[in-house]
């Protein structure tokens, strides 16, 4: 794209490139997906194949598979270098420009066809260890990563904090220690990578310690503890929040989380229901959509159930299992709500099949075919301002039950 580096993207940046991926490959990817991507929105589980296959089609691969292939053989093909276009030909004398570059090309790529081509190697490794230590049970929470990879015969080895390839840090082979701070809780599946392979996975817990809340800003959040958003039974950020932290609301109505991650016991995400009534309550400047998000966050993924004003549906994305459907190309305006009421939002999950109920009536009901693991917690993120007064979780096939609000 050659724009800035991504980390100063802003949300019409991530609309553009969705754009472009549209123009060129056919497939609409929301902008919500690919911050996602990009690690600007907080997803605990892998990109979906649609979404692999988009991107990599749009940089001029087949798919995702023949993208990882020639990854791995770390061999550039000639076809991929890139030969100057055509120009125009006039009757006057010929752009002497184009020649050089066409020189140029001609002779990279003799130079390139007498390279030997290098097939993958087989990944071998041995007394491989991957292991973490919390420095505190509190947030921001640095972790301690220690490993042990020298007798591996891989180029390049790596930490990754989460599913988030973003978070994929490379450390020195010959080395044993790597710190990572994490500045919100959930449920992490940190991995030891070697080259572009996964070797090993550790799961890591960082609970919010009751609810936290928290204003979504670079470079840190602003922290808000239980005591300080809970009372008569309500967790809520209110606008006065963003004032006493110097923050015009009006012009930056940044997202806020309302998250609480703690030991739920073995309630499946198979197998369970889920009550809350929730509002967003602030609805001006760039936060007029009012997007809220209600995320339950699984050992191994999560379900995201979006919510917004009516006239806004289009740009909400449901997040079912390991289905992502879109509001570009699918019909999501039962999710469109009258935040001026409190919302109830039901979620009943038997054996893979779901179904989601607003204001109870039934917005959506499908199957998906992963098992995501085991419910572990609660994030939900509105635009600028948001209350949540009621959250219940029971199992279906055991005698646990949540009443957390």
């Amino acid at each position: 794209m050659q724009w800035q580096q991504a980390s100063l993207w802003q949300n019409r940046d991530f609309e553009e490139l969705s754009d472009q991926i549209f123009e060129k490959v056919g497939v609409r990817l929301s902008h919500t997906t690919l911050k996602r991507v990009w690690g600007k929105v907080s997803y605990s589980s892998f990109p979906s194949a649609t979404t692999l296959n988009a991107l990599v089609a749009f940089i001029g691969y087949k798919n995702w598979r023949t993208y990882r292939q020639q990854k791995l053989a770390s061999h550039i093909a000639p076809e991929q270098v890139p030969i100057p276009a055509h120009p125009s030909v006039s009757a006057k004398k010929p752009n002497s420009k184009w020649w050089v570059l066409t020189g140029i090309t001609i002779v990279l790529l003799c130079c390139i066809s007498l390279l030997p081509i290098r097939q993958p190697s087989q990944l071998n490794f041995e007394a491989l260890e991957f292991s973490f230590e919390k420095t505190t049970e509190d947030i921001p929470n640095t972790v301690v990563f220690h490993y042990e990879a020298s007798n591996s015969n891989a180029d390049s080895v790596f930490i990754q904090q989460s599913w988030n390839p973003a978070l994929r840090h490379q450390v020195d082979k010959e080395g044993d220690t790597y710190t990572c701070t994490y500045y919100y809780p959930g449920y992490f599946r940190s991995k030891l990578v070697l080259n572009d392979q996964i070797a090993l996975e550790k799961d890591l817990y960082i609970r919010s310690d009751g609810w936290l809340g928290t204003i979504d800003q670079q470079p840190l959040p602003h922290y808000f503890r239980q005591d300080r958003i809970l009372k008569d039974s309500i967790v809520a950020i209110v606008p006065a929040f963003f004032e006493v932290n110097n923050i015009d609301i009006l012009k930056d109505a940044s997202s806020v989380r309302l998250t609480y991650v703690e030991d739920m016991g073995e309630v499946k995400s198979t197998n369970f229901e889920l009550s809350t009534e929730l509002r967003s309550t602030f609805g001006e400047g760039n936060a007029v959509c009012q997007i809220t998000e209600v995320l339950i966050l699984c050992s191994d993924g999560a379900f995201i159930i979006p919510l917004s004003v009516k006239g806004c549906v289009g740009e909400l994305s449901l997040l079912v299992g390991e289905q992502e459907l879109d509001g570009k190309n699918y019909d999501l305006s039962a999710f469109g709500v009258d935040f001026s009421n409190w919302v109830g939002l039901n979620v009943r999950v038997e054996e893979k099949a779901i179904a989601i109920y607003i204001n109870g009536q039934k917005a959506y009901a499908g199957v998906f075919q992963e098992d995501i693991g085991k419910v572990v917690g609660f994030r939900y993120i509105f635009q600028a301002a948001g209350a949540i007064r009621k959250l219940e979780l029971k199992s279906l096939d055991s005698s646990i039950r949540h009443q957390i609000l």
